[in-house]
């Protein structure tokens, strides 16, 4: 942190897939909580995560911003170590004895989301049809077991509570994306 501070053009940040993505939403909110300018970055944008990964194990970059899943099993071998988890709470399993941001001090807190969207003009029925189809899914053994494969958290929104959950993302995605030059 104190070389990203420092020098942050010193330091390479890779993610996929495109600048603007919520993988370099990522580095530059990590730039700006250590008191950067998020337009400083050292940012490269790749295909995909798996393209990201290879030039950090092939050494071609210095960090990679991506989901846990993606790295778990080059963790699990040793291959790579993870600088930070940018959850409220440590994961569980390969990731156990790697601390969150905000326990080295940086207040990052930072994860996708997946979200199931419907055209306007629903009536109430429909929407809580729905609602209910979705709660039901997210009760399923095999969601549960996709939650902890991927480590993703188990945070099911529905109506207004998700309405105002999206309010809030955007105006704080809007902000990181005019850090990083990319939004007015």
């Amino acid at each position: 942190m104190a070389r990203l501070k420092k020098d942050p053009k010193s330091v390479s940040i890779g993610f996929a897939t495109t600048l603007g993505s919520h993988n370099h939403i990522a580095a530059g909110l990590l730039m700006k909580t250590v008191g950067g300018n998020a337009r400083d970055l050292k940012a490269i944008a790749f295909k995909g995560s798996a393209d990201a990964i290879t030039n950090l194990l092939g050494g071609h970059i210095d960090l990679v911003t991506t989901a846990a899943g993606n790295v778990a099993g080059h963790v699990e071998s040793g291959k790579l170590r993870v600088v930070g988890i940018a959850a409220n709470r440590r994961f569980p399993g390969v990731f156990a004895d790697t601390p969150t941001w905000k326990e080295q001090g940086v207040n990052l807190v930072f994860g996708g989301w997946r979200g199931i969207l419907a055209p306007k003009g629903l009536t109430a029925q429909q929407a809580a049809f729905w609602e209910g189809i979705m709660r039901k899914v997210t009760e399923a053994p095999e969601w549960k077991t996709d939650l902890e494969r991927n480590f993703w958290a188990d945070d099911f929104l529905a109506g207004e509570k998700f309405r105002k959950d999206l309010d809030g993302e955007y105006e704080a995605m809007k902000a990181v994306l005019v850090d990083l030059g990319l939004a007015k």
